[in-house]
Order: structure tokens, then C-alpha cells, then sequence
């Protein structure tokens, strides 16, 4: 399979609208899912970038309309300018640069658009894919409320001090810690040792040292523990989130104590943050003010002050 992607699109994008920037993301993602699917013959879908966008796209890029030939010698050559990519190299080629677009591409959004739905099914995948963060001894501590009904978004928004984002987006994630994590030590181990990852001994093992030292830790460093872990996970959360196409905003501007009482949420969790996520109205600021990396980051030895 060839693939010829054009232009110097990441420059050249910059100049297109943001929904139109977004969609031709969106379709890249899903022109390489078909292509690590079905490596006998790669089908070029572009889904909803119809030939109107497309047309839109390639008068900004100054760039030939893109256009599938020689199907039947199991070739798809996709023309937006002059960069070649042969079988060998498009697949990890696309892959980095996707997840690289992902992390750039993350904004904190405010505005976002109170049609779109998110469903069940999946934020359910959002979700599942965010735990696949790590933890502390794989004790998972984290536990999420998501809250996606107008009224109980209309509830939420005093305690978090009337943020429009909180009633305009699909959905808002409480993202808890909990602090009794290790309760669930026997039913994590036990399920390592049905997949085979670890042999039933060692699983017992685990299980009696972690349930002991979690249980006896400090209240400071358990939460420390839940605070690093449930970070890890939004994170997560929200770059697993752009990468389907939603944006989203941590929020740490709430009153815990009111979203508890109002949501009858135990002593035995403690709140990490909120997240609101849904499609963006307006584009987030561009996260390009960062510090320089010298002034943060240090090899092998720490400046003095």
C-alpha cells in the first residue's frame, strides 16, 4: 500500500476552520483503523468528509483533490501533495503522528455544543479505556460519577460555582478517589491469576501484603496515593477523549462538600476533580505558552536556587 499525504498539512492546517480541521483528523484516524483491518485491502473511508469539505480543504492547501486508484492491485493512493509513505513505514508513521495530534490538540474547552450526546455505550468505552492507566500496586483507586442529565447537570452547576461549561456539555465526570482501594485486592489478583498473569501463589502473596500495608498507611500518604493515581487517570480521561473527537476541561473550581451532600457520595471517597466533556462550540485557547524546557526539566543534577 502507498499512501501520498500532502502539503505540510500541520502548518497548513492552522489556516482552515477548527470544525473542519477536526473532521479531517477524525477521518485520518478512522482511514487508518481500516488499514491495520484489513492489510489485503486497505479502504479509504472518510466518512462525513464529504466532497465538499474536501474540496474546501484542498482550496486552502492549495492541494489535488484526493482520489482511490488501482483497488483491484490492492493499492490506495491518497493524494493531498507530495509525501510518500511506502507499506513498511505508513502504518507506525500514522500512528505516532495521530497520538502526537491527539496530546497538541487537547484544549481546556468552556463552550461547548448542549445538542450532542454522548451515549451510554460509549462513554462506557471512554471510561474503560481511560483505567488502563497505571496505579499503585494496580489497586485502581479510582471510581467515576458521570452525571449526564439536564437535571441533575441543572444540580450540579451552584455547586460548581454556575460554570456554563457544567449544563452545556454531554457529560460531567467526577473523577474519586478511593481510599479503601485495597478492599479490592483479592478480586484484581484473582483476576490476573484467570488470565494467566501471574501464578495463584503469587497472587496470594500480593494479596496479603498489599491488603496489610495499604490498610495501615497514614491518612496523608493513602491520600497522596489516590491524588498521583486519579491524576494519572484524567489524564487519561481526556486524552482518550480527543482522540474520539470530544473535548473536555478538569475543573477543581467546586464545592466538594455540596457535591457529596448532593449526590450522596461516602467518607470513604474523596474528590480528585471534575471533568466536563462534549464537543466544543468555540475551540479552547491554544495550549502554546508553555515555559521553556530548559527552565523546567534538569539532567542528572537539580539547580540550586
Amino acid at each position: 500500500m502507498i499512501f501520498k499525504v500532502g502539503c505540510d498539512f500541520h502548518e497548513s492546517l492552522d489556516k482552515i476552520s477548527f470544525q473542519m480541521r477536526r473532521d479531517y483528523n477524525e477521518s485520518l484516524r478512522e482511514l487508518n483503523l481500516h488499514v491495520r483491518q484489513d492489510k489485503q485491502l486497505a479502504r479509504l473511508w472518510l466518512g462525513k468528509w464529504n466532497n465538499t469539505n474536501v474540496t474546501k480543504l484542498c482550496e486552502h492547501l492549495k492541494c489535488v483533490p484526493p482520489m482511490v486508484t488501482n483497488m483491484e492491485n490492492k493499492t490506495i493512493k491518497l493524494f493531498l501533495g507530495g509525501i510518500t509513505m511506502s507499506n513498511s513505514q505508513n502504518s507506525e508513521k500514522i500512528e505516532q503522528q495521530l497520538f502526537l495530534d491527539v496530546i497538541r490538540e487537547r484544549r481546556s474547552v468552556r463552550s461547548y455544543d448542549p445538542n450532542v450526546q454522548i451515549s451510554r455505550e460509549e462513554m462506557t468505552e471512554i471510561l474503560e479505556l481511560a483505567t488502563l492507566a497505571p496505579s499503585s500496586s494496580n489497586l485502581q483507586p479510582w471510581r467515576f460519577l458521570v452525571i449526564d442529565t439536564p437535571e441533575l447537570k441543572e444540580k450540579l452547576l451552584p455547586i460548581a460555582f454556575n460554570q456554563q461549561q457544567v449544563v452545556e456539555a454531554s457529560a460531567v465526570i467526577a473523577v474519586l478517589g478511593d481510599l479503601k482501594s485495597y478492599q479490592k485486592a483479592e478480586e484484581i489478583y484473582g483476576q490476573a491469576v484467570e488470565a494467566g498473569f501471574m501464578p495463584i501463589d503469587t497472587a496470594k502473596s500480593f494479596i496479603e501484603r498489599n491488603v496489610d500495608m495499604y490498610s495501615n498507611l497514614p491518612p496523608e500518604e493513602t491520600l497522596q496515593i489516590v491524588y498521583t493515581d486519579g491524576g494519572l487517570i484524567s489524564m487519561q480521561l481526556m486524552l482518550v477523549a480527543r482522540s474520539k473527537g470530544y473535548d473536555t476541561v478538569p475543573m477543581h473550581g467546586y464545592d466538594r462538600a455540596k457535591l457529596f451532600e448532593t449526590f450522596g457520595i461516602s467518607e470513604q471517597y474523596v474528590p480528585v476533580m471534575i471533568i466536563a466533556i462534549g464537543k466544543a462550540m468555540k475551540p479552547g485557547h491554544p495550549t502554546t505558552t508553555r515555559l521553556p524546557i530548559e527552565d523546567v526539566a534538569f539532567f542528572n543534577e537539580f539547580p540550586s536556587e
